[in-house]
């Protein structure tokens, strides 16, 4: 047997250094026995170009018309004709294994006269409890529901289904009574026990938000009717600034026991004072003239000057005052009108001198001369 040597051009013998040669060349030995190795095996021919077989050319004829089935399907024989370079024996059948049938043109059951299987229905589970259902809170005189969605608005202006007539001053609004006891307790306790009742006459309330009131019942809000009273008093009268505007519906839902409108006129108040003090802000740093925040005096005086049937802790409106002044209180402080509110109002001075102990700041109301009457300290 020879035995493969490498060598390479730097290779040494024991008779001196080898001859030169390519680097990785391998030369075979003779072996003492004087068998030569057996020549090597010549390299495949590569077919040429020219005659190597189109398979694009096979494949769009044999795939244009139709598809045929897998070649490894089982038991389906090969879809090329015997001789063509893609033809392929087909596999070998397992024992024991059913061939696969086609995947093409299946016929229905029907067809094959074969009975379809009958639906069977689920099995009970043993031991388990029959399911109980969901249990509902009483209904109650004092239980609210919410209407959905604002569609109900149309039925405002369209009396065709109206079973009552509200009047408030001079105005008159044809109404529901479903829609108004569903949402306030006051409605309820005055419709239910007169269910036949077709008209009530709302006296002592503020017309515009008594329309308020009726738009946030049908429509969960009240904005259209904000920009009506700005139209309505901008020919005449100044505009009402919007937190008064918004105090003014909050009193108003407090009364008529609506709570998604105590709570949408509070957030509506709270974003009005916040916008006024903001363009004032930004007036400031442009350098440009000063924006005055008479409408936030205005709107907390409002406020404060209303009797309050709650403690300043429970009534939302007079702690959104109380956080609005606390906030812009370096603003507010400049004003002399809010310097006289705060002195001349008992509740408003001791629900701040209340809140800014809590943050470690003793707030103390000074009379004198100028601008301004307030010191900290």
């Amino acid at each position: 047997m020879s035995r493969p040597q490498l060598e390479t051009s730097r290779s040494h013998t024991p008779e001196g250094p080898a001859p030169e040669a390519s680097l990785f060349s391998l030369q075979l030995e003779e072996n003492v026995d004087g068998v030569l190795p057996p020549a090597p095996t010549p390299p495949k021919a590569v077919p040429n170009a020219v005659t190597r077989p189109d398979f694009r050319a096979s494949r769009n004829k044999y795939y244009v018309d139709h598809v045929p089935p897998s070649p490894r399907a089982r038991g389906l024989p090969s879809p090329w004709p015997e001789g063509h370079p893609l033809a392929r024996k087909p596999l070998r059948a397992i024992p024991g294994l059913a061939p696969r049938a086609p995947l093409r043109d299946l016929q229905p059951a029907e067809k094959e006269g074969v009975p379809l299987r009958a639906h069977t229905p689920p099995r009970a589970v043993p031991n388990a409890a029959p399911r109980a259902p969901p249990s509902q809170p009483p209904v109650t005189n004092d239980t609210l529901v919410e209407i959905p969605g604002p569609n109900l608005h149309r039925f405002l202006v369209d009396p065709t289904f109206t079973d009552i007539s509200l009047h408030y001053g001079p105005h008159s609004t044809p109404a529901h009574k479903i829609i108004l006891c569903s949402q306030s307790q006051w409605f309820a306790h005055a419709l239910e026990p007169n269910s036949s009742l077709t008209t009530l006459r709302l006296e002592g309330y503020w017309s515009w938000s008594i329309r308020a009131l009726l738009s946030f019942l049908y429509a969960r809000s009240y904005t259209p009717i904000y920009h009506a009273l700005i139209a309505h008093t901008a020919a005449h009268a100044p505009v009402m600034a919007p937190p008064e505007w918004h105090a003014r519906v909050y009193h108003t839902a407090l009364h008529f026991a609506v709570p998604g409108l105590i709570t949408h006129a509070v957030a509506n108040f709270r974003a009005a004072c916040a916008h006024i003090m903001a363009r004032a802000r930004r007036a400031r740093v442009r350098g440009e003239e000063e924006v005055g925040v008479d409408g936030v005096v205005k709107g907390v005086g409002f406020v404060y000057t209303l009797p309050s049937s709650q403690p300043t802790t429970h009534d939302e409106l007079r702690k959104a005052c109380v956080e609005v002044v606390m906030e812009g209180f370096s603003r507010l402080a400049k004003e002399r009108e809010f310097g006289e509110l705060v002195a001349g109002n008992e509740a408003l001075g001791r629900d701040l001198k209340a809140a800014f102990r809590e943050e470690g700041v003793d707030m103390a109301v000074v009379r004198g001369k100028g601008s301004g009457g307030l010191r900290m300290g």
